[in-house]
């Protein structure tokens, strides 16, 4: 122990360091990364050797605040140091001893899923640091429970395809996570903010970038069609505005946009409980849709299986 506790109080000073010299930090950044950078692959080699002790060492680091003092200084390490900390972030968190250690810290700590949030944009790093963190009850809690959430509409609008597509990733981790807990809060979520969700989604599929509009359309596609989001999916095909969205976008030239807004359009055809207005809408557009979806089957059957042909026939019958 005496070796991790030396590179703890090393991590620690560097820590003090920086943090004395805040103002400055930026002209000193490179000198900072050099130091970061041996002193983190040090620190890592030492952590992952002996599994038996890692739960005490992390206990102590917890205690010395070293896991906050990671993420303030993060950006400025060096990139394969900042590597080197999210792997050793990621097999915290996947380890059930010490991720109950650091799901322990972070509720005593919620400002370090702010700090994540906020270097989201940076940089992928801080995307894989806290997609770790969000398997966590406790942390997918915060998130989706506060502000934080609504930052995502923001970041996965962002025009860089790169940045935009790890937000994203991010974003589906939070709002269409597979583990229980994510879909049970998820559902929660939803019946308190149906109206500004929705509203905020429908901003993400008007955007101008092509990758955005993608992204959303298949987001969208991914909460509708789940089980435990029925009555959602029954309340969002109920409204017009949803549809008049939805045909927009099934009419675009893009293949791609087509395919994924179609698979959101099935929702308000299949529906059996129709309002008079949404009836009103696929009959005036009947004609301009039946078009668009034969030509559709025409270019790509297979990719539509059998949906697109009961899709047909359901609006044949209007």
């Amino acid at each position: 122990m005496a070796s991790f506790d030396n590179l703890i109080e090393s991590f620690a000073l560097e820590c003090r360091k920086l943090e004395k010299n805040f103002a400055s930090i930026k002209s000193l950044a490179r000198e900072k990364k050099i130091v970061h950078g041996s002193l983190v692959q040090n620190f890592l080699e030492n952590f992952m050797k002996y599994e038996e002790t890692q739960a005490k060492r992390l206990t102590v680091m917890c205690k010395k605040h070293i896991l906050k003092s990671i993420l303030l200084h993060l950006e400025y390490m060096s990139q394969s140091a900042k590597q080197n900390m999210k792997i050793f972030w990621v097999y915290i968190m996947k380890d059930e001893a010490l991720s109950k250690i650091v799901g322990s810290y972070i509720c005593d700590n919620p400002e370090i899923m702010i700090m994540l949030t906020r270097g989201h944009p940076s940089d992928k790093v801080w995307g894989d640091m806290l997609r770790a963190c969000l398997k966590l009850s406790p942390c997918h809690y915060m998130v989706l429970n506060s502000p934080l959430i609504w930052q995502f509409f923001s970041i996965a609008s962002i025009g860089d395809y790169s940045a935009s597509s790890d937000g994203f990733k991010t974003f589906q981790a939070i709002v269409a996570g597979n583990k229980k807990f994510q879909r049970a809060a998820m559902v929660r979520f939803l019946k308190k903010n149906f109206d500004r969700f929705f509203k905020n989604f429908e901003n993400l599929i008007a955007n101008d970038a092509y990758h955005v509009k993608r992204f959303s359309l298949k987001l969208l596609s991914k909460i509708l069609e789940a089980r435990e989001h029925f009555g959602t999916m029954v309340k969002f095909v109920s409204l017009e505005s949803n549809l008049k969205i939805l045909i927009e976008n099934m009419c675009d030239e893009d293949e791609k946009t087509q395919y994924l807004s179609f698979h959101v359009f099935k929702f308000f055809v299949a529906n059996p409980r129709r309002t008079r207005q949404i009836n009103a809408i696929l009959r005036t557009s009947k004609r301009a849709l039946l078009d668009r979806l034969l030509r559709m089957q025409r270019q790509g059957e297979r990719q539509y299986g059998k949906e697109l042909p009961l899709v047909i026939d359901r609006l044949r019958e209007l």
